[in-house]
């Protein structure tokens, strides 16, 4: 690991080329969104500064996105419409999605499910079943209508 206070010279920069990984839009399953966003490529590789070696994971933002929401978990759904817009600029979401609570959480649930995030998706359940509140109007009643 490189120390955040140090800033040694980048000397070199390698690339594992069977790490390099495009993110997909649903909607557009045949061009990678990289084409016009770089920032969706994930990929991992080898620093080599004045003051070592060190190995680097970069995760495309979509990536990023995702990493936070398992991170959060259901604490998103308190605030549904800042993910949702995240979701949207990173092109993981298509088209805007407008509404109250129920809708929102309902479009985030969607992507975890779209993309994996079992783990969020766990989380948010349980949360929900074992609260008896709801997320920003999002709660137990809409996530079994979502199920």
């Amino acid at each position: 690991n490189l120390s955040e206070t140090q800033s040694p010279s980048l000397l070199d920069f390698w690339i594992d080329s069977l790490s390099v990984h495009w993110f997909l839009s649903p909607d557009d399953r045949q061009r990678p969104v990289a084409f016009s966003m770089p920032s969706a490529i994930q990929l991992d590789g080898l620093v080599l500064t004045e003051a070592g070696a060190s190995d680097v994971k970069i995760l495309g933002v979509q990536q990023r996105i995702f990493a936070k929401m398992s991170q959060l978990g259901s604490s998103v759904l308190a605030n549904p419409s800042e993910l949702v817009h995240l979701l949207h600029l990173s092109k993981i979401l298509a088209t805007p999605v407008g509404g109250g609570g129920a809708v929102l959480g309902t479009a985030i649930l969607t992507v975890a499910l779209e993309h994996g995030l079992i783990d969020f998706l766990s989380d948010c359940a349980k949360a929900l079943y074992s609260s008896d509140v709801s997320f920003g109007g999002f709660g137990l009643t809409a996530f079994f209508e979502w199920a």
